[in-house]
């Protein structure tokens, strides 16, 4: 908790960012008092817990993310593929070390 209030602050985000403190693989319908859906949602699971894609999923079944949200995402490089839910799209995936971050966009249809 810290760091992620460090880093807001270092980029001058903290009185307009929010940071939810829960299970991310059980978000729930995005509460009606927040209005707005969220633009950037950072997940960092413990790694080869198979935590990616249900976060991704509780996140675009509640209702979570703006149209055009972006999504990063830290995992293992040891993980099995991920199947990326829908809308959800990579643009670009790269590796760091035993990280591997992918970068999401909602496919929109044209």
């Amino acid at each position: 908790r810290g760091a992620i209030r460090a880093n807001l602050e270092a980029f001058g985000l903290f009185g307009a960012s929010r940071v939810h403190r829960r299970s991310a693989i059980d978000l729930g319908v995005r509460p009606g008092g927040l209005s707005e859906r969220f633009d950037i949602a950072f997940l960092d699971p413990p790694y080869g817990q198979g935590l990616v894609a249900p976060a991704l999923r509780s996140l675009i079944e509640g209702d979570w993310l703006a149209p055009t949200a972006a999504v990063i995402v830290e995992y293992g490089v040891d993980e099995a593929p991920i199947a990326w839910p829908a809308p959800l799209t990579p643009i670009d995936l790269r590796e760091y070390g035993a990280a591997q971050v992918a970068f999401l966009t909602i496919r929109r249809n044209t």
